[in-house]
Parts: C-alpha cells; structure tokens; sequence
C-alpha cells in the first residue's frame, strides 16, 4: 500500500511538471507566432516590391526590432522615407487585423474597418502594391460576409484620387458594396459645408468639388 501511495504521488508530480511544461510551449509559440511570423511576413512582402530594408529582433521574441539595409547595417527610422515609412505602418495595420498565420481570418471583434487615403506619399509601384493590399482585404472580407462571426463588418475606403477610386470600383463586388461621394457645396447661410450621397460609378460632381 505505501509502495502504491508513492507512485500515486510521483505520478501526480509528474502530471503537475507536464502542466507546467506545456503552458512553457504555449507562451513560446504564442510569442513566436506574435513576433517571428509577423518579421517572415514584413520581410516577404518588402523583398517582393524591392524595399531596400529589413526588419530584424534585436531581443528575441519581444517585439524590439531594429531596421538594417542590404548591407546588414543598422539604419534609424529617419533614413527612410516618408513612403517606405508608410508602407510600414500599413503593413502592421494590415497584420494586426488577423487571427491566423495565414491572414485568412479577420479577428472576430473587429467590426469596422476603415482606410483613409491609404496611398499618400507613395510612388507609382508602391501606390500598386497599397492599392492591391487594400483589395486584398475587401475580398476577404467579401469572402467571409456570410460567416456568423463577420455579420455586419464594414470596410470603409477613402481617397482623393480619382485613379485610385477608379481601381476600387472597378475591383469591388457592387452586391455588397455602395459608393459616396463627400462634396463641397453652400448651406443656407451662404456658408461652405461638406455633403455627402450616393453615387454610381460615373455620377461625380465637379473638380473642385470632389472629394472621393
């Protein structure tokens, strides 16, 4: 009896050492898949249009990354431009937005999401690549509108530029998405104010009235 009462007691110390050791492999690969995945993806993506930088942890798993050129120096944040330093912050934003690895997800309490001049700053090609990344993300969400945890999730996209909203239009699914038009006109006073409506895809006010 007492020889059996000692394996019990050993068999539990190892089920609580077990416990203990697996919560140890969940923190490391949650903080792998935080940090890590996000730099393999980052990275892909600035190698895929050219960017002449990485991003690479100085302190493993933590989130402190430093920026090196294709030399394996280190370079600040001011020696980039204002361009790449955009893209960048899409790139997180863009990221963040997912639940899985494979960025097939958008996270299930995320309601509303909305771009606002999204290509600002930007030459032609990396304009093409935002502009893709932002499509990207309507199709996702276009792909996932029936799922339970996506019902009533919008996406709000705002630009200036009449090319820039002319890509989107001709991209997007029109059984699920509407257009408007934010234009300048007078109110009652004789004041300038902002309006907006509904609009089809060539139904545009003036030049100067045009704010898409």
């Amino acid at each position: 009896m007492k020889y059996i009462g000692d394996m019990v007691n050993e068999i539990k110390k190892c089920r609580d050492e077990i416990s203990i050791i697996n919560t140890e492999k969940e923190n490391l690969q949650n903080s792998i898949s935080r940090y890590g995945k996000f730099m393999e993806y980052l990275n892909g993506e600035l190698e895929s249009i050219g960017m002449p930088f990485r991003l690479l942890e100085e302190k493993a798993d933590i989130g402190e990354y430093v920026i090196k050129n294709l030399q394996g120096d280190n370079i600040s944040i001011q020696d980039i431009s204002e361009g790449e330093r955009h893209i960048l912050s899409l790139m997180y934003f863009y990221y963040k937005l997912f639940d899985d690895e494979n960025l097939d997800h958008i996270k299930y309490d995320i309601a509303l999401i909305i771009v606002d001049d999204p290509v600002s700053s930007l030459d032609e090609g990396n304009k093409l690549y935002i502009l893709n990344v932002i499509m990207r993300l309507i199709d996702k969400i276009i792909a996932n509108r029936n799922s339970s945890t996506s019902d009533g999730r919008q996406m709000f996209v705002m630009s200036h530029s009449r090319d820039d909203f002319s890509n989107i239009v001709y991209h997007r699914d029109k059984s699920v998405s509407e257009l408007f038009e934010i234009y300048k006109n007078m109110d009652a006073t004789g004041r300038m104010c902002s309006n907006i409506r509904l609009m089809n895809d060539r139904d545009t006010m003036g030049p100067y009235a045009r704010l898409f």
